[in-house]
């Protein structure tokens, strides 16, 4: 790459509005022929897909097996298999749900849906049966129903501000949002659930850092699957979120033919 190349690869707003979406896109990677695609346009009519070019680079187009292309390309099998219910509410959020978009399952703690929108979408997703609305995030009322109904419940004591993923939200908004609820006395942690530093970590800026340091005790919980998530983008994304104070956790999803061996999670586990 030229410097005007690196420059805009490393743009995380260049990589946001130049995601790998839509039929014609996905039938130029998979190289696919007339009848495939339209086995693959019933999938993504279904289950919409997006993927940034940075972590379509780590893809090896020579392995149709490959754990980061079964993670973000879709698969005629998502529309061939379903568990009854799993169209519907398989995790039985809607029962938890005293306004939209917050789940408060347990009782000192909820989980805010705060956008539909992703960087990227996993095929594994447990919420995939909200992807039939679109793109886009919660309003600004939307948004402060859940304070107030957070503010009105003493019980709770920490907050999951998940969605779709938080840090795709504008930068003013889900900081206008954190501190809303860090000024509710009884709010003693914040949480934020995101993928960002594996599929889009140059979104990591210093800006955003800064911003999220002045609301901790906050905590960010990652997402990697697979050691070859882990790249110096990936580390320099989680570095700069540890150097403000903000410590990291990761959740991985067992998922077969990505994870399934005790080689690759003892891998992923030393890497992380």
């Amino acid at each position: 790459m030229n410097r005007g190349q690196t420059e805009q690869w490393s743009d995380w707003r260049w990589q946001f509005s130049n995601r790998i979406k839509g039929l014609d896109a996905l039938s130029e990677f998979l190289q696919l022929t007339y009848s495939e695609k339209e086995i693959y346009r019933d999938v993504i009519a279904l289950y919409r897909y997006a993927v940034t070019p940075y972590y379509l680079s780590l893809i090896d187009r020579s392995d149709p097996n490959d754990p980061i292309r079964k993670q973000c390309i879709p698969d005629p099998r998502e529309i061939r298999f379903s568990l009854p219910g799993s169209e519907e509410d398989p995790l039985a959020e809607r029962a938890h749900m005293p306004v939209p978009g917050l789940i408060h399952r347990y009782p000192d703690r909820v989980l805010a849906m705060v956008t539909g929108t992703c960087a990227a979408y996993c095929r594994h997703c447990n919420r995939k049966r909200t992807w039939i609305n679109s793109e886009a995030g919660s309003t600004s009322d939307a948004l402060y129903r859940m304070v107030d109904y957070v503010a009105g419940s003493p019980n709770v004591r920490e907050v999951i501000v998940s969605g779709g993923d938080p840090l795709t939200m504008p930068l003013r908004l889900l900081d206008k949002f954190l501190e809303a609820f860090r000024e509710i006395p009884h709010v003693e942690v914040l949480r934020i659930g995101t993928r960002i530093p594996v599929v889009l970590p140059m979104r990591i800026t210093d800006d955003l850092c800064q911003m999220l340091a002045k609301y901790r005790p906050l905590w960010i919980n990652t997402h990697f699957n697979h050691p070859r998530e882990i790249t110096p983008e990936s580390t320099e994304a989680c570095e700069r979120l540890l150097k403000v104070g903000i410590p990291l956790s990761n959740q991985t999803v067992l998922l077969k033919g990505v994870n399934d061996s005790l080689e690759v999670i003892r891998d992923l586990c030393l890497a992380l």
